[in-house]
């Protein structure tokens, strides 16, 4: 059974990338919502109340930056941690949008599973 603590939702354009992620997250025990669209993930974030929210900084009709914005905006997150996933930024401007936009880290495409698990395990304070 899935702790009710242990949510996470994908929002990412690439097809290949949410299913990796969904995968290793499954593997995990994290219930895993995954959209494409962000304007989608905006609406069902509320709902599903996820621990995590991945977002991608750049995807077509609503960016991860957009919708960290309106979240921030509508108090809609209220305790949920969101990481920024990007591959065409490198590491000091990601850590100025993380610290612009008040995401809670932030991780480089391509990456390794178990940064991934680390990164989240660090922002949910799991094991500690």
């Amino acid at each position: 059974m899935v702790d009710k603590k242990k949510k996470v939702m994908i929002v990412d354009d690439d097809d290949g990338l949410r299913n990796e992620l969904s995968e290793i997250m499954g593997s995990e025990n994290y219930e895993v919502r995954t959209f494409s669209d962000g304007r989608k993930a905006l609406a069902q974030i509320a709902e599903f109340h996820p621990r995590v929210l991945l977002l991608d900084i750049r995807m077509p009709k609503m960016n991860g930056i957009q919708i960290l914005d309106r979240l921030k905006s509508g108090d809609i997150i209220n305790g949920t941690k969101v990481i920024l996933i990007t591959g065409f930024y490198d590491q000091q401007k990601c850590k100025k949008i993380t610290q612009i936009y008040g995401a809670d880290s932030y991780l480089l495409k391509p990456f390794d599973p178990e940064e991934l698990i680390k990164k989240i395990k660090a922002v949910t304070k799991e094991n500690q």
